[in-house]
């Protein structure tokens, strides 16, 4: 019985030390209804690597599990777009980027931006991004979760459907590639 009740508070310490990866909704005909109501989701995965995902449109958040060819995670490239939001009279763009362990919890990368501009200085929507690509300093497992959180424009919702259905940028739509080696 000792065993049982140990084993059960170890379980528990480790859902703490190691979180679960924050998922969106997936939605195959893309997030419309998401950037009008603000509600997270993403689109489908448009690339079939293992060790990679592309989603063209995502609101609130978007996530993919990757699975390292060779077991041991030790680089990555990819690139992220996060739309501005109206906030008042300025622009406010912001993500927050981590790739981490499955296993551990270890974050093995993370990035993050931010902008703010007056909407009487840059009238067309403006987006934060970044393209990545770097040696981690500290190997990974075989399993990491790439995560992206951010602001999005209620704009995308017109072309969200076709991003998500012809995995191409659409226009205003946040997008999300992320490579792990």
């Amino acid at each position: 019985m000792k065993r049982l009740v140990l084993l059960g508070l170890a379980i528990a310490a480790l859902a703490i030390i190691v979180p679960a990866a924050q998922t969106a909704p997936t939605s195959d005909t893309g997030c419309a209804a998401e950037h009008v109501s603000g509600a997270a989701c993403q689109g489908p995965d448009a690339d079939p690597a293992a060790n990679a995902c592309e989603i063209y449109t995502w609101v609130g958040d978007a996530s993919c599990v990757l699975t390292v060819p060779d077991g041991v995670a030790s680089s990555t490239t990819g690139t992220l777009i996060a739309y501005a939001a109206n906030q008042d009279t300025n622009w406010h763009a912001e993500f927050e980027l981590s790739i981490r362990d499955t296993g551990t919890g270890q974050v093995l990368y993370s990035n993050s931006d931010s902008l703010t501009v007056p909407v009487t200085q840059q009238p067309v929507v403006p987006a934060a991004s970044v393209g990545f690509g770097t040696v981690f300093s500290a190997s990974g497992g075989g399993e990491v979760v790439c995560e992206v959180t951010g602001t999005h424009n209620p704009a995308g919702a017109a072309m969200s459907g076709v991003a998500a259905t012809s995995a191409t940028q659409g226009v205003f739509n946040n997008s999300l590639r992320c490579v792990v080696d």
